[in-house]
């Protein structure tokens, strides 16, 4: 009986270290401090500035498109499309949607082509990706 009384003790014992484990390890999780915010600002992806690209591909109408996509603080902020031939209802809101995208992506990665505009779409990205390659760090 007295080992059976030792034993549940030990068990006690063990949930009560393996829960003050667990509290002390998200405490370290969740401890932010300034040097971490810093070394965050110094990992930017992208030199500060407005950097132009341009597609090789062509849009719909058989024509590059340039773009202009200007980056503050290491991140993007604006995607511009330059002057274009493309249809105005169709691939030029497909641009201003993809302009959004990449700026909330921070880059092409994951964003997709518009349905219904995919040559424009990608004539976009390439440029967008063009001018991304001269911001890189």
């Amino acid at each position: 009986m007295q080992f059976r009384m030792e034993e549940e003790i030990v068990k006690k014992l063990m949930m009560i270290a393996a829960a003050l484990l667990l509290v002390v390890s998200a405490a370290a999780c969740g401890s932010k401090d300034k040097d971490s915010e810093s070394e965050v600002k110094d990992d930017a992806k992208y030199t500060d500035g407005t950097f132009e690209g341009t597609s090789t591909e062509n849009g719909f109408h058989g024509a590059p498109l340039n773009v202009t996509v200007t980056v503050a603080d290491g991140k993007i902020t604006a995607v511009e499309v330059g002057e274009n031939e493309e249809t105005e209802a169709i691939g030029g809101a497909a641009m201003e949607t993809l302009s959004g995208k990449v700026v909330e992506a921070q880059g092409t990665e994951g964003v997709d082509a518009v349905a219904g505009a995919t040559y424009s779409s990608n004539a976009f990205l390439e440029a967008v990706n063009d001018a991304l390659t001269k911001a890189a760090k």
